[in-house]
């Protein structure tokens, strides 16, 4: 009998979502409905975790026994499993896991993995609850939080254009992707980390490509957002899982939301 995988094939009901309806804002955005994008709860992006099946190598969803992610710098949970190699000072590695001892309620449903290093060729879009419109100072101001779940898309772009942006970050290529709008107007910000980079492959599904990280400032030009590339981290992600305890997250929901804190 083969290990349990996260990657070999993943939940065949993995990555079904409504997608974008219009060019919305994250940063000065437009509200979405969260059944279109079921996997994010919070901060934290949910994928099954599913023992290989015999026909064929399709994982099959099993009750109860999903994985969640999120960015590490924004953990505070002991019960989640933080990359070794995560660093503060530059946000390198920044990814956790938590194991899940509870099947989620409806409209909850998982995001696939990639399956490998491939191109981007599709729609990538990011969705959260953080800042509509940037702190004026950052001292001293908030932004305006999102009531509701935004989305926004956003490409993937070429890294000569990232390492233009960030010169000192260059040597991180392996482990980072940005995406952004060269003349801003668009992207993640505060309150957004952790939250999901999803691209849609050729087969209409939406797979889990980034985890937000860091960036400078929100949407602004020539500054595009840094994301964590989950595909480099699938040998982490496998192991990770295979050894993590499920934890009762809390779970809040009331009328509009559903999500883990």
């Amino acid at each position: 009998m083969r290990p349990p995988s996260l990657l070999s094939g993943v939940s065949a009901e993995c990555g079904i979502g409504a997608g974008p309806s219009n060019e919305s804002r994250i940063v000065g955005g437009v509200s979405t409905n969260v059944t279109q994008w079921p996997w994010q709860l919070g901060d934290r992006v949910i994928f099954s975790h599913s023992p290989a099946a015999s026909d064929g190598g399709v994982d099959v969803l099993p009750a109860g026994l999903w994985l969640a992610c999120r960015a590490s710098h924004c953990v505070r949970l002991r019960s989640l499993a933080v990359h070794a190699g995560f660093r503060r000072h530059n946000y390198t590695h920044d990814l956790a896991l938590a194991a899940l001892v509870r099947t989620l309620p409806p409209p909850a449903a998982p995001i696939c993995l990639p399956s490998g290093e491939q191109a981007l060729g599709g729609r990538c879009v990011i969705t959260g609850w953080g800042d509509k419109e940037p702190a004026r100072r950052a001292a001293t101001s908030a932004g305006s939080k999102a009531q509701w779940l935004q989305q926004a898309l956003l490409p993937v772009l070429p890294w000569g254009l990232c390492r233009r942006a960030y010169p000192w970050a260059a040597a991180l290529r392996r482990w980072l992707l940005c995406a952004g709008v060269w003349k801003g107007g668009r992207g993640p910000c505060h309150g957004d980390s952790g939250g999901p980079l999803q691209c849609q492959r050729p087969d209409g599904r939406w797979q889990l490509s980034g985890l937000v990280s860091w960036g400078a400032g929100c949407g602004r030009p020539r500054q595009p957002a840094m994301f964590v590339r989950v595909a480099a981290y699938r040998r982490w992600i496998r192991q990770a899982g295979q050894r993590l305890q499920p934890v009762a997250l809390p779970l809040h929901e009331d009328a509009s939301h559903t999500f883990l804190v």
